[in-house]
């Protein structure tokens, strides 16, 4: 008898040792989602080509939301790359608060952009992650 208490110990102290490892892990990442930070989440949803082709005096306007449910996002830079287009420009400090569900736009001039080339517009947030990206053609 004393060898099958042995056995059912060995066994109770193994699934207690897998309980107790399970529960740590799963309680380290609630407290991961609490405390790290998230990333902001901008969706690009309109860009208007405002202008005329070719000159350099011509804009875009691009219409943002922050779809984020719980991250504020502050947006730095729109990076716009295109067939050896490849400009990054500053977003207006007005412009770059997106509170968590906020829409708004970013205008960006001065670009010289060329009807029917394809552009790639990428949002830099200030912690110099791209947070949003869409390809348009003009």
């Amino acid at each position: 008898m004393e060898k099958s208490d042995s056995g059912i110990r060995v066994l109770a102290a193994g699934l207690l040792i897998v309980l107790t490892v399970g529960f740590l892990f799963l309680l380290s990442q609630y407290e991961d989602s609490r405390f790290e930070p998230r990333w902001e989440e901008i969706r690009i949803t309109n860009v208007e080509f405002e202008g005329t082709s070719g000159l350099e005096n011509n804009s875009i306007v691009l219409y943002l939301e922050n779809t984020n449910k719980v991250t504020d996002a502050v947006l730095k830079q729109v990076q716009v790359l295109g067939d050896g287009f490849n400009r990054t420009f500053s977003i207006k400090p007005e412009d770059s608060n997106y509170p968590t569900g906020s829409q708004g736009q970013i205008t960006i001039t001065n670009v010289g952009w060329t009807k029917n080339a394809d552009y790639q517009f990428r949002i830099i947030s200030s912690n110099e992650c791209v947070c949003g990206a869409i390809t348009k053609t003009a």
